[in-house]
This record gives C-alpha cells, sequence and structure tokens, in this order.
C-alpha cells in the first residue's frame, strides 16, 4: 500500500491537537526560518505537502501545546517561507497550557548528519524500554513515533503554563535521561520550555545528503494506544523527585560544610574506584552520576542505588527502593559502611544517644542510683551502651512511677538502634526468605492481644496492600460493642508499623488535610472519630484514588482558595460500634467484627488477672519480635504481582463489584508478602511476582471468614446488627415482637429498636436491617388488652421473618477455582476448609477441640472400607459443624465388615440420635453403646423408604456444616421444605438424595402400552421435571404427545423395549 503522505499529516494533528485550535507550522530551510498559523487542518496539510517535496527545506514542525488564538492573525492560514526579523514566531508566553511531555530520543552522531541504520534501531528500541518502565511505574501508554533520525514518545498531561510546570518538566527529562541515556543514544533535556516545536509526522526529516549508509527518512505515528489518558501530577512530580537536585541535598545552617563540603572535597569517582565498587557514569545537570551495580544499602536487591557528585563538590547517595531509604541521603551511611566511624564521631553519637536515654528515664521518674553514678564521663558511657545493648536496662533498682495513659506507644528512644541491629536485620530476611510473615506477625500480635485474629491479618494485608504497585487498596472497618477490644487490637497492629508510616495519637477529619507528616504509604486510623458529612463523602474519594493523590479544595476563614491534598496510597483503618455511618465506606471496606463473646470475655479477664499478679517490667520496652516485624515493612518491595489463575476464579455472586476487587487484593498482598519465596518474571524491563495457589487458599480462607462468624462482607451488617439476626432465627417465629426479641437478648428496647429501624445521631443516619436485610420486614396491627368491658386497643409494630429470604441473601459469598469435569464427582467428599481453624490454630489462648474438621471429614463413610460408628450428643455439634470439647466420640469396629454406600447400623444410629420420638431408645444406645444389629438395619431401610426426593429443596451454595438425617455427614446440601413447629429441620447429603432418587424412579413401574420412545428426542435445554418421577430433569420429549422422561425413565423404558415390552403410564 503507497504511502499516503496527507493522510498521515492529518492524522498527526488531529492527534497532537484539536481541531479549531491553533497551532503554528515552522519550517527549518537552508536560508533561514519558514512559518505560519493554522486552524483549517486541511489547508495545513495540502501547503504541507507541496512544501515537503522541495529538498531546500530540512525540516518542518509544529507547535505542541496549546497556542494563543490571537496568534492566527499573524499569518492567518499561510505560511511565509523566509521570515524577516520583525517577524515574531511563538514564544513561551503565547503558551495557554502544557497538554504534552514531549521525550526525544536522539542518537549520539556528527552534528548536521542523519542516523545510521543501526542507530536508528537502537533509537526506537530505547523507546520501547522506556515506554515499558513508565507503564511500569502506573503510568499510561504513551505515544511512540520515528522521528526521522530517532524516536519520540508523547505523553498526555494537562498542566498551566507556569513557572512550576516548567520545572517539572524540566525535572522529568532530566531523571529520564539520568536512567536511561548513554553512549548510543541520549534524551534531549532542552524540550522543556513550553513552546516547543516538534516534528510533525508524516514529512521527511532532511539532515546532511541522503547517502546510503545515513539516509534520509519521513517521520511517522508508530503506536498509537487506543486511549489517551492523563498523565496525573503525582506520576510526574514521582518520576521529577527520582534524583535530588543539589539544593534539596543541602542541609540548612552549620551544618551544611560538615555534612557534604569538608575540608578535603571527595572525588566521587576515585573515592568509589579505591572501595572497588562498579558504576556506570552519566554527566547529570551541572554534576556527574554514578549507577551503581551493586546496591551496597541492601543484599535483596541489586539495582536502584546510586550516587551524585554536584559541581560544588556537594554529594548525594541514596537507593531507588522505599524499604531502603526511598531517596532520602545515604551518603553517611555509604561512607560508614566502607571507611567505618571515626572515633569522634561515634563518642559524640554515644553521648547524644545516652542524653536522650536519660530525658526518657527522668520523664518516667526512674533515674535512681543510674543518675548519680553518671561521674566518669567515657567509662560510664561504655557501661551505659554495653548494659543497654544487652537489654539489662531492666534489671535497674526501680523507684514507685506514675501510672502511664498509654503504653503501646511509649517506645524507648533507642528504637531505631535496635532496628538497625544486624541480628534483627539477619531475622526479618530469615522471614522474608524461609519463613511466614503473615503468620509471624499473627502470633505478635496474639502476644499483646487475646484473639481477634481476622482482625489481625485483615490489618496485615491492608498495611501489605501499599506495596502492591497494582492494588487497588485495603482498608478495614471494624465494628463491635464498646469495651470489646476494637482500639486495643488497633493499637496493637500500629506498633508493628515502622514510626515514619504511622499517625499516632487522635486525629480530626479536618486535620487530616493540614498535617505536615502526613506522606504516601501512611496508616491512618479512625478510632471512634466521629465523621461529619463532608468527612465521609471525602473518605469515600479518598479509599477510590488509592493509587494517586486525592486533592480537596476547600476555602480558608479569609475565604481564600486553597487546595489541600492526601498523598496516595493510604490506608484507613475505622473502629466504631455501629460502624461509619455509610454504606457506601462499608462498601469499599473490609469488615471484620471483633469478638464480644462470652468466651473471649474470659479470655481476657484471665489473662488481665495474670498479668496483675506478675511483677512488671521497670521500662517499658519494645519486643524484639515487634522490632524484626519493622524492619520486615522496610524490607519488602514494591511490586506488581500477577494472578495467572486469575480467569478460573468463580464467585456464588457477582451483585457486589468491589467484592471480587478485595479476594484479588487478598491474594496479591499474601503474594507480595511471601515475594522473597515466589516465582518472579520479567517482561519488558518490569519485573513481576507470580502468586501461587498457596496464595489463593489464604485468601479465600479470610474472604470466608469475612462472610462467616467474623464479619459481613457480603451482607455488610455489623456486629450487633449480626448478633440480633441470630437472635431471630433462634426464636424461629414468621412474626415477632420486640419484646419477643428482648426475651432472648436481654437488650433494651431501645437498643433492639435502633438496629431494626435505623436511627439518627449527631446528623449522622444509621441505616437498620430493615434497610439492608430483605428477610426482615413489618407492618403495623391492633392489639386488644384486658376483660370484656375493660378491654384496651393498641396498636403495635410486628416483624416478619421469611427464612428462605434469609439463606439466599448469605449465600452468596462463595468463592472456588474452576474444576475440570474429572473433579465434579469429588464435590461431596472434599468440602472447603472450615476458614476458621486456622485462625485457631495460630491464637495463643484459643481451646483445642477434641475433633476438628479435617477429622471430621475422614469420617465420611464413602470413603471408608470399614464400618465406623460414631455416636454423639445433639448438643456435641457446633454451629460451625465441628465438635466441642464436651462432645462424646465412641468408636467400635465392626471387625471385616464392609460398609454399603448406605449402612444401615450408622443410619440407625444418626436416626436415633437426631429422632425427638425414640428418645428412650436413644438413651438406651447411649448407656450400653450396643444396639441390636438386626433391628436397626430394618429401623434404618424404613426410614429411607419414607424419604420423598419432591419434599427436600437444594440448597444454594457451598453445603451447609449440619448433620444428614441418615448417615450423620456433616455437610449436606439438600434442606426439607418445611417442618412441624417445634420439630428439627430434616436435612440430607447429596449421596443419601440421589439414593431416595433412585429408589422413587424404580418405585414406579407404567403400564404398559401408553408410552413410546420411538419419538423422543433428547432436549439441549431445561424443560422442567420428568412428567412420570416429577423428581428428575427433564431430558427426552415428544413432541407428538407432549409426553418428557428423564434419563432414569428413559433408559428404563428403553430397556423394556429391547426385551420386547412396551409400557405405559398410569
Amino acid at each position: 500500500m503507497a504511502f499516503d503522505r496527507r493522510s498521515e499529516i492529518l492524522r498527526a494533528l488531529h492527534l497532537i491537537s484539536s481541531p479549531g485550535r491553533v497551532v503554528e507550522v515552522r519550517i527549518i530551510t537552508n536560508d533561514g526560518i519558514g512559518s505560519g498559523y493554522f486552524d483549517n487542518f486541511e489547508k495545513l496539510a495540502d501547503q504541507v505537502c507541496i512544501l515537503d517535496d522541495n529538498p531546500q527545506i530540512r525540516g518542518i514542525y509544529i507547535t505542541l501545546n496549546e497556542v494563543n488564538p490571537a496568534l492566527l492573525a499573524r499569518r492567518a492560514n499561510r505560511i511565509i517561507i523566509r521570515l524577516s526579523k520583525k517577524d515574531a514566531t511563538t514564544a513561551d508566553k503565547d503558551i495557554i497550557r502544557r497538554h504534552w511531555l514531549p521525550i526525544d530520543i536522539d542518537p549520539v552522531r556528527p552534528s548536521g548528519v542523519s542516523s545510521s541504520d543501526e542507530e536508528h534501531k537502537y533509537a526506537m528500541n530505547k523507546a520501547q524500554e522506556i515506554s515499558a518502565y513508565l507503564q511500569s511505574v502506573g503510568w499510561p501508554e504513551p505515544i511512540i513515533a520515528d522521528s526521522g533520525n530517532g524516536a519520540h514518545l508523547l505523553c498526555k498531561i494537562d498542566l498551566p503554563n507556569d513557572e512550576a510546570a516548567t520545572d517539572l518538566v524540566k525535572n522529568c527529562l532530566t531523571a529520564l535521561s539520568a536512567r536511561f541515556s548513554d553512549d548510543i543514544c541520549t534524551i534531549d533535556t532542552a524540550n522543556y520550555n513550553a513552546a516547543r516545536i516538534w516534528k510533525l509526522y508524516g514529512t521527511r526529516t532532511r539532515k546532511g545528503d541522503n547517502t546510503p549508509p545515513r539516509s534520509h527518512r519521513v517521520a511517522s505515528l508508530t503506536e498509537e494506544p487506543a486511549s489517551l489518558p492523563l498523565t496525573g501530577c503525582d506520576h510526574l512530580t514521582t518520576l521529577a523527585s527520582l534524583y535530588p537536585t543539589e539544593t534539596g541535598t543541602r542541609p540548612s545552617g552549620k551544618t551544611t560544610s560538615k555534612n557534604l563540603l569538608s575540608d578535603n572535597p571527595v572525588d566521587l569517582a576515585s573515592w568509589l574506584s579505591r572501595y572497588n565498587i562498579g558504576y556506570t557514569r552519566k554527566p547529570y545537570g551541572d554534576g556527574t552520576l554514578f549507577i551503581l551495580d551493586q546496591c551496597p544499602f541492601s543484599d535483596a536487591h541489586q539495582d536502584g542505588a546510586y550516587a551524585i557528585q554536584f559541581k560544588s563538590g556537594a554529594i548525594f547517595a541514596g537507593c531507588h527502593h522505599n524499604s531502603y531509604g526511598g531517596g532520602i541521603q545515604r551518603w553517611k551511611d555509604l561512607k560508614q559502611k566502607y571507611e567505618g566511624t571515626p572515633y569522634t564521631e561515634d563518642r559524640l553519637s554515644r553521648i547524644k544517644k545516652e542524653n536522650a536515654r536519660k530525658r526518657y528515664l527522668a520523664e518516667q521518674n526512674l533515674l535512681g542510683d543510674l543518675q548519680s553514678s553518671d561521674t566518669h564521663e567515657t567509662t560510664d558511657l561504655d557501661d551505659l551502651e554495653d548494659s543497654k545493648n544487652s537489654g539489662s536496662s531492666k534489671s535497674h533498682p526501680r523507684k514507685k512511677k506514675k501510672a502511664q495513659k498509654s503504653g503501646i506507644h511509649k517506645e524507648n528512644h533507642s528504637d531505631f538502634e535496635y532496628e538497625e541491629n544486624p541480628e534483627i536485620i539477619q531475622k526479618a530476611e530469615e522471614i522474608l526468605r524461609e519463613g511466614h510473615p503473615v503468620q509471624y506477625m499473627r502470633e505478635t500480635f496474639a502476644l499483646d492481644h487475646v484473639g481477634d485474629q481476622v482482625v489481625a491479618e485483615c490489618l496485615i494485608l491492608s498495611l501489605a496492600s501499599r506495596i502492591v504497585i497494582n492494588s487497588k487498596g485495603l482498608h478495614v472497618s471494624i465494628t463491635g460493642d464498646s469495651g470489646k477490644g476494637k482500639s486495643h487490637a488497633i493499637d496493637t497492629m500500629l506498633a508493628q508499623v515502622p514510626e515514619e508510616f504511622r499517625l499516632s495519637g487522635r486525629i480530626s477529619d479536618k486535620a487530616l488535610f493540614y498535617s505536615q507528616d502526613l506522606k504516601p504509604g501512611t496508616v491512618i486510623a479512625l478510632d471512634d472519630v466521629s465523621l461529619s458529612e463532608q468527612m465521609q463523602e471525602i473518605l469515600k474519594g479518598v479509599i477510590t484514588s488509592f493509587l494517586k493523590p486525592f486533592k480537596y479544595r476547600t476555602v480558608t476563614k479569609d475565604r481564600n482558595g486553597i487546595t489541600c491534598t492526601i498523598p496516595e496510597r493510604c490506608v484507613w483503618w475505622v473502629a466504631k460500634v455501629e460502624g461509619v455511618g455509610d454504606d457506601q465506606i462499608f462498601n469499599r471496606m473490609l469488615t471484620a467484627w471483633i469478638d464480644d463473646s462470652e468466651e473471649q470475655d474470659k479470655k481476657v479477664l484471665e489473662r488481665t488477672l495474670r498479668e496483675a499478679a506478675q511483677i512488671p517490667p521497670a521500662v517499658s520496652s519494645v519486643r524484639e519480635e515487634i522490632l524484626v516485624i519493622r524492619q520486615i515493612w522496610r524490607m519488602v518491595e514494591d511490586t506488581f504481582v500477577i494472578i495467572p489463575y486469575a480467569e478460573q476464579i468463580e464467585f456464588q455472586s457477582v451483585a457486589n463489584r468491589r467484592n471480587p476487587d478485595m479476594l484479588l487484593d487478598l491474594i496479591k498482598t499474601n503474594a507480595a508478602l511471601m515475594q522473597f519465596q515466589r516465582e518472579r518474571k520479567t517482561v519488558d524491563g518490569t519485573e513481576y511476582i507470580i502468586a501461587s495457589m498457596d496464595d489463593f487458599k489464604q485468601a479465600v480462607r479470610l474472604y470466608n471468614a469475612l462472610n462467616g462468624d467474623t464479619g459481613g462482607q457480603i451482607t455488610k451488617l455489623t456486629r450487633n446488627e449480626s448478633s440480633l439476626i441470630e437472635a431471630i432465627r433462634m426464636l424461629n417465629q414468621e412474626e415477632l415482637t420486640v419484646l419477643d426479641i428482648q426475651r432472648v437478648t436481654g437488650w433494651t428496647n431501645s437498643a433492639i429498636s435502633k438496629l431494626l429501624n435505623g436511627y439518627a445521631s449527631r446528623g449522622h443516619i444509621y441505616s437498620g436491617l430493615l434497610q439492608k436485610c430483605p428477610a426482615i420486614s413489618f407492618y403495623d396491627r391492633s392489639v386488644t388488652v384486658g376483660d370484656v368491658g375493660q378491654t384496651t386497643h393498641r396498636r403495635s409494630k410486628v416483624y416478619v421473618w421469611d427464612n428462605s429470604l434469609y439463606y439466599a441473601w448469605v449465600k452468596g459469598g462463595a468463592v472456588s477455582l474452576r474444576q475440570s469435569e474429572d473433579d465434579h464427582h469429588h464435590d461431596d467428599s472434599s468440602p472447603p476448609d472450615d476458614p476458621e481453624d486456622d485462625f485457631r490454630k495460630f491464637s495463643a489462648e484459643t481451646d483445642r477441640f477434641s475433633a476438628p474438621a479435617e477429622n471430621e471429614r475422614t469420617s465420611d463413610l464413602s470413603h471408608n472400607s470399614t464400618c465406623t460408628h460414631i455416636l454423639r450428643d445433639r448438643e456435641s455439634f457446633s454451629a460451625a459443624g465441628t465438635l466441642t470439647e464436651g462432645a462424646e466420640d465412641i468408636r467400635r469396629s465392626t471387625g471385616d465388615h464392609v460398609c454399603e454406600p448406605l449402612c444401615p447400623d450408622l443410619v440407625a444410629e444418626n436416626e436415633l440420635l437426631i429422632s425427638t420420638d425414640q428418645s428412650s431408645l436413644s438413651d438406651q444406645s447411649h448407656k450400653s453403646g450396643r444396639i441390636n444389629s438386626e433391628n436397626n438395619r430394618k429401623h434404618a431401610e424404613k426410614i429411607a423408604a419414607t424419604i420423598k426426593p419432591d419434599e427436600y429443596l437444594r440448597i444454594e451454595g457451598w453445603p451447609e456444616k449440619k448433620p444428614c438425617h441418615l448417615c450423620g455427614r456433616s455437610l449436606v446440601q439438600y434442606r426439607k421444605r418445611s417442618h412441624q413447629k417445634g420439630e428439627e429441620p430434616a436435612f440430607l447429603c447429596a449421596d443419601c438424595y440421589n439414593k431416595a432418587v433412585s429408589r422413587h424412579v424404580a418405585s414406579i413401574i407404567p403400564l404398559p402400552g401408553l408410552i413410546s420412545t420411538d419419538q423422543m428426542v433428547r432436549l439441549n435445554a431445561s424443560a422442567g421435571k420428568c412428567h412420570v418421577c416429577n423428581t428428575n430433569p427433564l431430558i427426552w420429549y415428544d413432541h407428538t404427545a407432549h409426553l418428557g422422561l428423564c434419563d432414569a425413565c428413559y433408559l428404563r423404558e428403553q430397556s423394556k423395549k429391547s426385551e420386547g415390552g412396551s409400557s405405559c403410564t398410569q
């Protein structure tokens, strides 16, 4: 296909500018400069096509950014080939706004000649490398173009034409040049001015003569993305600050000469060579950039370390990785690593640390004899340093002191020293490379807080979402009664966060915008803070804008406009009794419940009494485990995480579009914390972490727990609302009043009414169950009270409960991986793990169950060759389907008796255990442990024969953990449609239900002569139930006789036909 120059020019014009917007065309000829202004792109293309054929013209360019439309009057839709001295062109002040960040990659070659094919190809490859890097750090895909001699990248921006924007663009180009320029290609750092002209694609580039080695080429667009979203200011700022400027490295005051400009300035190149530190040298502004081959600050990565020596002699060293400084000054650390610490500096450092230690002890009234013994400076300092490092400060005599109001954040000033301890760093590396970081953090959490392991893991993974580059952020909402440990759980977890990433103390909603120490990745905990309606709207925006800073425009008291900013990647922890008050915020957070059970209360009391009976330590110090965890958070790197099996994940309900994102982020955060143990891949220069199946299992375990007894991720209920629903279900009544609920819960009328109907408090409106749960409704009725002649009519509100609607509502949290057809028949015998098992395992205070869920699953009779009898009390089943400590487990072997698919002995025993009509026989069986086998077999067969499949409904979603009415299996999939009042509902497992269906179909004996299968055809879609058995789905249909059969009935009729008979239905 022939090259259409005019179409390519128009395509470039419409891409770079907009119709009706004024652009300037600039022409460089051998004799001078030509120029014209156009708002008609058709005329521009026509004139440029003519001029491009002129060999005297070296290049044709246009302005990139938006030009003042008044300039059109200079040369309206026409071009002057040679301008006079009085003819003006576009200046920087004539640009209205900046719309492009231009990146020009130019091969290094002699001046005035075109590039060779090899140089040109290298530049195009360099453009691809830069594009991949920018996209890896969150930039949108840029335009890639061929300039004729090199390559171009164009990134869409929207900035005002002011000095700040100019500096920002200039620093971006300088940073890219420092990172990607080499001996073959360089990035032009002079393209920062607003009126910069740019090559017009579709025109020819002529530099020097057109020779075969260095031919003239046509500039063209090579890669145009489908959409061109704006590059955010946060991305530009991050890129611009990749390498520091000289002014940014200078401390203020007298420390400048000591820290940066010593009496004998260091030649950085010679210093690096002296200590055999490999580097790549590049120009950087007026100084020199040294990119180090191996990061000297950590062994966890190789790249990212650099050093800069400015023209003045000042030196800056740092590392790009956030875990090891994130761009802070590390030159002193680098010198100390190779030169060691001079004696004077070491002595001054110890004096400063000891003075800080004295001040801290004085505040705690614990100086005592320690202060009086400080008489010799050098000796005492050494002794104090040794005692501090050995942890012997706790053994000093103690005096009475005032009670501390809060000990969780009262940390020793030597905290940073401990975190720099090589032993702490080594242990942190061992955990990251060989251990399980999440488990270690949960176990450390349990040392200071009883229970609430689900809450702890939610907070841990919320922290981890900050380091996953492609995460949408995980935020946590914790609800529960007052005084049950919400604040203590958050304080305990905040202690594990490095100080630089947490906001300590209480903060108001307005203070968030004016806080000076708020930085990207900060943990913001709102503990029982009353959020205004305005702040709730802001919180929704901040949570949604996780990947970029959130800007909020307001006015000061003087009515002056001001823009406040909350940095990107901040995670939010909200703890309130009734939640945040806004369902939309609930919908954006992990909703966890604090454990307010009576068992938890007992455990907390036991620990409180035990701690009161022990001698408290002399000084409130920080646990070694906490220091290790803080070091872990500093060592983990920001990373991309890929989930290769993501398309196989299936959700039972997709109504809430945010929950799938949260599950994916749970997988990513688990993988990010295990990044040093996961597979890594590099694509286009970007390294990715590959999430494993273990990460999926850990995420699903937590996700299921949040949809169970420890959270309301699907229902978005608070802890109190969930407890109220459980009380309503316990009543087992279709109609109930507040008084009925009071008798079960013991709560006040006001508290129950608020939970049901919602309420308003301090301007906040909190939704009630009538707005959240579809299973509950109400109506008003009149009640007559009193005897005849003395009656009183009273109106009362009656609440109506629909259990079937409740089950349909809560059955939306199941998650699974799509399985192959060969695996489907194992579903009944391989149920999902109990999500609470793992939390029980790691909790330091949790009791051990006598029969965990895994042991219970192994009792599935379909996988046992020997019949095993298990006698259990009815009360031994907990709500989750596992055995409690009081369960009686009596197993008796029957020798070599092979168990049938439906074991009559086991059926009889389980029927006796769950049937209220056979109480006397059940008592006898518990006393003796033996039941006549023949009688039980007959009894079991009699019960199994009475099962009618059409009386049972399939339970949607995962199997429920309830005992089967026949075989006693702990996982059931079918529930009886209705049952009498006071009678326990009956459940069947899939195996027993299928056997009941088979018995029912086999019991049907059609009369000969009426059913013909000759005209029946197989249907591709479901069409109801079989017309004969009315149980199985209809598969075969006779369109003439309007008769349909299931597979079982059809095969039965076919077998009769093959035997020479026929059949008909009654």
